[in-house]
């Protein structure tokens, strides 16, 4: 299973802000974590929090196959979740 989240609540959001394993996207854009499955956007005039976690099953499923769709599916998930929050076009830092 793959869990995929959203949220503008400051109680989620700012709790991400203050980690020191965010690294900045380009433009002011917000922060991604180095394992490129949480990040911290902005989103108008407020931040919002994305986050994607993977099952140990459907991670191992993968990796077996030696595809690595992680990067690519947290993008995609920004890229749908973004446009409810009016976000502008991001792309993720590959890592």
């Amino acid at each position: 299973m793959i869990w995929f989240a959203a949220s503008s609540d400051p109680r989620i959001v700012d709790p991400i802000l203050k980690k020191d394993t965010l690294t900045d996207l380009p433009g002011g854009a917000g922060g991604t974590d180095r394992d490129l499955n949480a990040a911290a956007l902005k989103c108008g005039d407020k931040m919002v929090y994305f986050g994607m976690r993977w099952s140990d099953e459907y991670r191992s499923a993968v990796s077996d196959r030696g595809v690595s769709v992680s990067h690519e599916m947290f993008q995609s998930f920004i890229d749908s979740a973004g446009n409810q929050y009016k976000c502008g076009a991001v792309q993720l830092l590959s890592n």
